[in-house]
Order: structure tokens, then sequence, then C-alpha cells
């Protein structure tokens, strides 16, 4: 097996307080790999650490975030370990990203030619006609009719989906081996939805990147997916393909989310939810921390933290439940 383009491992974060000083933790040695030419799912409820981990992979995050432990390497190299400049090498050329809303993501002031063309300049001995040239390029690249025109409109001219497009171009200008989707399709309509979701699968076959996306929606990890990763409270409570997940989930969140999936043929009139809400991050249990919310939770759930167990060759679990019937 050939190694991963990306590995996080025992990756910890955590937020210091203004006032004591005090690091309050958000994510506790989460760990997984991305392969090469593959669709990562990142699921979870608001609040469960996927967004940070992918702001800790670009090196954007805030200045009270501190990183504890772990180690992020793309291709060998420490991302963890390099300076801002040496950062900027790497964010955008090697590994892009898609935030949640375009229309605060873009620059409003700036034409969206120009801002493709800046990405384009910084990565690449370009000259600006060329680079507006290739933006053009770009913005057929993604689908956008009139390319030509649009490279001289403003954010505020375009639609949500022309939007999230130029974002989608601006991230792909530099051909980057990884795309990270931070909920690409968040505020937009079922019909552009399913193109942008489309656009995106065919530029990962294209240009033969890895995308990990980030998402609630478990619609969309199915469709898209090769494997998913499922989050809560900052630790990774299950890792599977998503054949398997979908067929076998073991960890009693994941299991949760699933039934709370609108069925075609139920006959239930209400939905499945899981009692409670994800906790403040300084309110984690220091073991299990679905422990609180969940239905089958026993005197050692409350007690230790569940090892990530592996009980396939492409499925693992942090739970007591699923050690006690593997050791049993």
């Amino acid at each position: 097996m050939t190694d991963p383009i990306l590995r996080i491992q025992n990756l910890s974060v955590g937020f210091r307080d203004s006032e004591t000083k005090e690091v309050i933790n958000v994510l506790r040695d989460v760990s997984f790999d991305v392969p090469a030419d593959h669709i990562l799912g990142i699921v979870g409820e608001s609040g469960c650490g996927k967004s940070i981990t992918m702001h800790t992979v670009m090196g954007l995050l805030p200045r009270t975030a501190v990183v504890t432990g772990g180690a992020v390497t793309y291709g060998g190299t420490e991302l963890l370990g390099l300076t801002p400049s040496e950062m900027n090498h790497y964010r955008g050329k090697e590994i892009a990203m898609i935030f949640q809303e375009p229309m605060t993501s873009l620059n409003p002031v700036y034409r969206v030619g120009d801002q493709i063309a800046e990405m384009l300049q910084l990565h690449q001995d370009i000259t600006r006609q060329d680079a507006l040239a290739e933006a053009v390029r770009k913005l057929e690249l993604v689908s956008i009719a009139s390319p030509e025109k649009v490279v001289n409109q403003y954010p505020h001219e375009l639609s949500g989906g022309m939007r999230q497009r130029v974002m989608i171009a601006i991230a792909m200008a530099c051909d980057p081996k990884i795309l990270i989707a931070d909920e690409p399709t968040t505020a937009l309509d079922v019909t552009i939805q399913a193109q942008i979701l489309a656009l995106m699968k065919t530029l990962k076959e294209q240009m033969h990147s890895s995308v990990i996306l980030i998402t609630h929606d478990l619609g969309v990890v199915a469709e898209m997916a090769d494997e998913v990763v499922v989050m809560y409270a900052g630790d990774v409570v299950e890792k599977a393909t998503v054949l398997r997940l979908f067929k076998e989930p073991s960890h009693p969140y994941t299991t949760g989310l699933l039934k709370s999936l609108p069925m075609l043929h139920s006959s239930d009139e209400r939905l499945y939810n899981i009692v409670g809400t994800v906790p403040s991050p300084r309110n984690f249990p220091q073991a299990c921390r679905f422990a609180p919310r969940c239905e089958f939770v026993h005197d050692r759930c409350l007690a230790e933290r569940p090892p990530l167990m592996r009980i396939a060759p492409d499925h693992e679990v942090a739970c007591w439940l699923r050690v006690d019937e593997a050791s049993g």
C-alpha cells in the first residue's frame, strides 16, 4: 500500500482563555490518513472539531489556539513546524481550501478575475496578463457560462452557486494535490448543491487530487466519499469505508446519526434524535465524551477513555462495547 498523501497523527489543539490563560482542549489525539486520489468525508455535529482540524492543517488557526501535540505530515514534510512564509508555499499550491460561505470568503472590492489571478501569481512565475487569461480558463473549467464576462464582475453580482464555483476555481487554480471543502453546499438550493458536488467529483478525477469533505450531511457523504471519519467533541470515534459505515455502523453516535436520516419508505412519523447536545469544550468528559448522551453507557465509559480499535481491515471504532465484544 502506498503512503498517504496527508497523515494526521495524535493531533491535539486547545484555545487559551484570555483571562485565566488556561488552555481549553478542543481536539484530542485526532489521527487519520488521506490517501492519494481519494475522497475522505469528515462528519459530525457542529462543534465536533471538523473545521478546527482542517484549519490546523492549513495553518489558519487563530492566535489564541495552541497545538498541544501531534503531527501533520504532507508528502514527508511536517507542516506544524513550518514558518508562516514556508507554509505559504504549501497553502493554495499543494493544499487548498473552499470555505463555508463564499460571499464572506471572496473579497467584495476585487473583481473575480483579479482574485483568481492573484492566486496564480503568488505560486507561479506568470505575468498579470497571462494570469487573467488563465483565470478565464479556470472559470471555464468550473462550468461558468460567459467566463470572459464573469472575470470582470464583482462577487455581489453573482448568484450563490456562481460564487461557490468561483471559490472552487480559486482553490483549484494551482492544481493542488489536496482540496479541503468545508460545508461546500451550505445555503445552496438542492439543485445547485448537486451541481457543485458533481463538479468537485469531476475535477478530482481530472486532476487526480484528493478531497477532504467536511459536512454534517450523511447523504452527501454516501454520494461522494470513499472513506468516512466520524468526529464527536474533538475525538475520532469511528473510521471506515463508506460502504461499511452505512452497512455496519459500530459506534452509538454513528448509529444515532444514521437513524436520524429521513427514510423514504419509513412509516414512523417522527425522526429519531440523539438526546442532548455536544458539550462545550470546557465541559468535555475526560473518559468517553459521548457517554452523557449514550443509551448504552456503563461505568467503564465514565471512567476510562476507549481506544480507537480496529474491528475489521477497513473499520476502526472507539467504544467500550466493541472492545468488550472483541475481547469476550
